[in-house]
């Protein structure tokens, strides 16, 4: 908990190198270019978010009005809580994605570790989680198929 403390309170300048803030001001510009959309992710609420604005504030970029309060606004949709049905039930997109028999390689090997052996193949890992998450936002009914050209 302390080192956890001690990195929020004195975040490194950069994380993936001199161009984060760079990457993260064009992820927000993005958004703000197509707020009308909505952003549909697996796990967004409690990870992916709260990871790029603290990343934005570490980098002093400026992020947009996303929080109503201390709820995120209506532009996005977090596919794990649509999973719980209003519940707080926890699934895996492993899981999810197997209960839709959607096929997905089985990585051993964790994201961080991926990266320092072989960005290209972090980098696949990343595509294949955003296909799962297409095809899993179908079948739920959160995502269009004729939307899915776009992504």
């Amino acid at each position: 908990m302390r080192t956890y403390l001690r990195l929020l309170l004195k975040p490194k300048r950069y994380l993936i190198g001199e161009n984060e803030a760079d990457i993260l001001r064009q992820f927000w510009n993005y958004y703000r270019s197509n707020a009308d959309c909505k952003f549909v992710g697996f796990n967004i609420y409690a990870w992916a978010i709260p990871f790029l604005v603290r990343r934005s504030w570490a980098n002093r970029v400026i992020v947009p009005k996303i929080l109503n309060g201390r709820y995120l606004n209506g532009n996005f949709i977090d596919l794990l809580q649509v999973w719980g049905c209003g519940t707080f039930e926890k699934a895996s997109l492993d899981n999810i994605a197997r209960f839709f028999g959607i096929k997905r390689k089985d990585e051993e090997i964790n994201f961080n570790a991926m990266w320092q052996i072989s960005p290209s193949r972090a980098i696949e890992k990343l595509k294949s989680d955003v296909l799962s998450i297409r095809r899993i936002g179908e079948a739920m009914g959160v995502v269009r198929e004729e939307d899915s050209d776009e992504w």
